[in-house]
């Protein structure tokens, strides 16, 4: 099949499609986990230095390149299991979702791009968060 002569124009606010029910479905993950957690206070006074970490990993791309193809990688994930084994769930719902938007702020990223990347943060956090309640964390040693 040939190319159009006319490139076609997509809307710039289709990501929209996304974004918004991508948060709808990370707040309903969240509210029952958030509920049926015990403490939902639980050292949240470690919030604003997992702001930090995330944000800091979140700055740094490690790019590889394997045979002409350049892989972009952060290393937020590492912060991500601090946070799940030390905050409670919502203390992880904020401090996941401010720091992606504090690192698309810093990098100046479209305000289109960013919405979608912080509402897949919230919702990765909200899932991480939902697992750890229904599976729990069980020590660092092999489960044999």
């Amino acid at each position: 099949m040939a190319r159009p002569d006319v490139p076609v124009r997509r809307s710039p606010h289709r990501p929209w499609l996304i974004s918004g029910p991508l948060l709808v479905v990370a707040i309903a993950i969240s509210v029952p986990t958030v509920v049926l957690h015990g403490d939902p206070l639980r050292n949240f006074g470690y919030v604003p230095l997992f702001v930090v970490m995330f944000t800091v990993s979140g700055m740094h791309l490690l790019k590889f390149v394997v045979r002409m193809h350049v892989m972009s990688v952060t290393l937020s994930d590492l912060p991500l299991l601090l946070a799940l084994y030390y905050l409670s769930p919502l203390g992880l719902l904020i401090a996941g979702p401010i720091s992606a938007a504090l690192v698309h702020m810093i990098n100046k990223t479209r305000v289109v791009k960013a919405a979608l990347n912080v509402a897949s943060c919230a919702a990765g956090c909200a899932t991480a968060n939902l697992l750890v309640l229904k599976f729990g964390l069980h020590g660092t040693g092999p489960r044999t």
